[in-house]
């Protein structure tokens, strides 16, 4: 039953992320210089929005309920690996990766799922969810450096409206 609550929590959050993703694309192929569709476009996103919103309050809803009765835990983001055994077990999976290939945060990641990934050699798998690798990062990285991490939030170049 684990196993199954696990697959079904990991599929609501690819769920959410690929209904944002094909907004954006929707978007995207909007015609911009077309008053109408930019009009279309706009009360599409609107609306969309606005389900989005209520789908991702329901599948969160749904996602702790079960997760609660199931008592899984914390299942959303890895950790760093615990023992030698563990960290060899997560090395031999990013070994199968494709290695030659680099990756960039420029490159286009729409309709692809994280699998493994490796932070200054420290191998992370069980991610599925590009917010997973996202969050797994950001803890990573506080746990590695919290004065430099804890001071991102009055640095100027990492805030945003």
């Amino acid at each position: 039953m684990e196993e199954r609550i696990r697959s079904i929590l990991s599929n609501l959050e690819a769920v959410r992320e690929d209904l944002l993703a094909v907004s954006d694309d929707i978007w995207l192929d909007i015609d911009h210089n077309d008053s109408g569709a930019v009009r279309r476009g706009a009360e599409f996103k609107v609306a969309y929005n606005e389900a989005m919103v209520a789908f991702s309050r329901t599948a969160a809803e749904l996602s702790r309920l079960v997760n609660d009765f199931a008592e899984l835990g914390d299942i959303a983001t890895p950790s760093e690996p615990a023992t030698s055994a563990e960290r060899e077990r997560r090395e031999r999976i990013t070994r199968q990766l494709d290695q030659e290939v680099p990756h960039s945060l420029s490159e286009d990641f729409r309709y692809k799922r994280p699998h493994a990934f490796k932070i200054q050699d420290v191998p992370f798998d069980q991610t599925n969810a590009w917010s997973q690798v996202y969050e797994t990062l950001c803890l990573y990285l506080s746990h590695k450096q919290p004065e430099v991490f804890g001071s991102f939030p009055d640095l100027a170049d990492f805030t945003s409206n």
